[in-house]
């Protein structure tokens, strides 16, 4: 369509572009979605790899470049690391525990 065409009657090109465009949003934020559960089910560990290929064309599609490799990798770092921190955790209680008992004998 050009230019003259498009002015003459701008109202129903416009309500066109609009509804279009309100579309094209609905369907972007249902992938971004999908692409969300999909990645937890990746970072959890538990996707197929139907799963993880849904994910590879989606990302694709969506252009947004994180590799799913990262995604596993970060969440294996982010297991070890709550393991890590829940060892420091019963230390510190053990700590407290035989600090408190010896200021009881010291009495």
């Amino acid at each position: 369509m050009d230019r003259r065409t498009f002015l003459s009657k701008p109202a129903p090109h416009v309500t066109r572009i609009m509804r279009d465009a309100e579309l094209f949003a609905d369907a972007r934020d249902a992938q971004l979605l999908e692409l969300g559960q999909l990645a937890e089910a990746i970072a959890g560990g538990s996707a197929s790899p139907k799963q993880k290929k849904q994910a590879k064309l989606l990302q694709a599609k969506l252009n947004i470049h994180l590799p799913i490799k990262d995604i596993t990798e970060r969440a294996d770092w982010l297991a070890k690391a709550e393991e890590q921190l829940a060892k420091l955790k019963r230390a510190r209680q053990v700590a407290a525990a035989s600090a408190s008992k010896g200021k009881g004998k010291q009495r």
